[in-house]
């Protein structure tokens, strides 16, 4: 049981939920930007259910690698423990728990880097060609710090 919580964890619950702030993050910013910025047709509205749907494309890709993650090399839990001596009482301590017992782990870790890393430079590049929309829009303003923000903190978050 422990290691289906593990893979689901690592493999699934953390990417997609991501996925799902990114790629709404992407979203809204590209709608942004055909609104306001678009070389061809400025102001050319994009309606919720495309937006909607680039997401759910998003969340799709992802399935394909998280669904080949798991069919071919799943994680599975590994537990390493001490055995401490003293006095003649034996005392065994289960001191880690690790999720990284996978074959090609740093592989698939790499491949869904590699695309969660596509997103987030989206995500900037989209937020930096709709800066210098109208100062007195919130959402836009409200959008760049977030953007900024998750793009810091993942980051700083990659040696971990």
């Amino acid at each position: 049981v422990a290691g289906n919580v593990c893979h689901a964890v690592w493999v699934w619950i953390i990417p997609v939920a991501y996925i799902l702030i990114i790629g709404t993050i992407i979203a809204r910013t590209w709608r942004l930007y055909r609104i306001f910025k678009h070389t061809f047709k400025p102001g050319r509205l994009i309606s919720d259910p495309v937006l909607s749907s680039f997401v759910l494309t998003l969340l799709c890709v992802y399935a394909l690698i998280g669904t080949a993650w798991t069919a071919i090399d799943p994680l599975k839990i590994e537990t390493a423990s001490k055995t401490i001596e003293a006095k003649k009482v034996e005392f065994k301590i289960v001191s880690r728990t690790t999720c990284q017992a996978s074959q090609y782990y740093y592989m698939w870790t790499g491949v869904v880097s590699a695309y969660l890393t596509l997103m987030m430079i989206a995500m900037v590049v989209l937020s930096l060609l709709t800066m210098n929309i109208d100062r007195k829009n919130f959402t836009t303003k409200s959008i760049r710090v977030l953007t900024y923000l998750l793009a810091l903190t993942s980051i700083l978050c990659i040696p971990a």
